[in-house]
C-alpha cells in the first residue's frame, strides 16, 4: 500500500506512536469501526497511517455469499 502514503510519512514510526497514544478515543466492543477511525482521523494525527486505513476500509466487503445447502 505504499502508493497510498505520501512520501514524507513514516508509517512504521506512526504505528509505534499510535500504539502508545493514550489520548486517542477508546474502541469499545460494538462500536462502528468506520466511525471510530473517522474520530481518529479527525485528530489530524498519523497522516500516513490514516491513508493506509482509508485504503483498507475502502475494500468492498459486500453481502456474504450464502452456503449451498446439501
Amino acid at each position: 500500500m505504499g502508493h497510498l502514503v505520501p512520501p514524507q510519512c513514516d508509517v512504521p514510526l506512526e504505528v509505534v506512536k499510535f500504539n502508545v497514544d493514550r489520548t486517542l478515543p477508546l474502541y469499545l466492543d460494538g462500536d462502528s469501526m468506520v466511525t471510530w477511525w473517522a474520530n481518529i482521523m479527525a485528530t489530524g494525527k498519523y497522516p500516513g497511517l490514516n491513508h493506509v486505513v482509508k485504503g483498507g476500509l475502502s475494500i468492498f466487503h459486500g453481502p456474504m455469499a450464502k452456503k449451498a445447502k446439501k
